[in-house]
């Protein structure tokens, strides 16, 4: 399952938050654990939400309800298929390609990514080492991400001059 949640202060310590789970999937969850998420407050989209949307089409959902918030992004590494990530506490067969979170991560570039984590990484029962691989290439993005929004942020409007060196 990946996660984000993009928080605003209102009024002193009030904030108001939008939080969204994808991924969801098999049969690890009970009947009513997306009713849960739910009530928490979380948009669910499962498995075959977000693989009916093109990686374009969600990226720019996800753009459009935060704006400008803060970002947290939470990655569980049971997101991807076990087949690219066998090393976490529930492999769930029907999950996402490397290649695919990989574009899901990069389709977010410009959100204000404040942080992120990555979640569920099982060393104990990654014999080959390929969830380790796959997590630390999931990091990268991350980090790729947050330095991309830097980037943005330092680069002068056009039409600005740019300040010359003493």
């Amino acid at each position: 399952m990946a996660q984000y949640s993009a928080t605003r202060s209102t009024k002193g310590w009030s904030m108001q938050s939008i939080r969204s789970r994808w991924g969801m999937r098999g049969s690890t969850y009970r009947a009513d654990s997306l009713d849960e998420a739910r009530a928490m407050g979380f948009e669910v989209l499962t498995t075959d939400d977000v693989k009916a949307l093109s990686v374009e089409e969600l990226c720019a959902k996800v753009k459009s309800k935060v704006g400008d918030r803060p970002v947290f992004l939470t990655f569980d590494i049971d997101f991807l298929d076990p087949a690219f990530a066998p090393g976490t506490g529930t492999p769930e067969v029907g999950g996402f390609t490397t290649y695919e979170a990989q574009r899901m991560l990069r389709g977010l570039a410009g959100i204000h990514s404040i942080g992120f984590d990555l979640v569920e990484v099982l060393p104990d029962r990654d014999s080959s080492g390929i969830t380790a691989l796959h997590a630390a290439n999931i990091a990268f993005e991350f980090v790729a991400l947050l330095a991309a929004r830097r980037r943005m942020e330092e680069v002068p409007a056009a039409g600005s001059t740019i300040p010359s060196a003493p």
